[in-house]
């Protein structure tokens, strides 16, 4: 997951340099970051959780 988060992240920086051309773009990227990350620390937090359960 992290991974993911990284190369979109890239991908965003990319995309900002060229910001004026493509804003929807530089957008579009940014919520599809904004969702991965949310995933994944609700991933890790339900990680946590089952580690307080055993």
């Amino acid at each position: 997951m992290k991974n993911e988060i990284n190369k979109i992240r890239e991908k965003l920086y990319k995309e900002m340099k060229f910001q004026n051309d493509n804003h929807k773009e530089v957008i579009q990227v940014s919520e599809e970051l904004d969702k991965l990350i949310v995933k994944y620390h609700l991933e890790e937090e339900e990680k946590l959780n089952k580690k307080k359960l055993q």
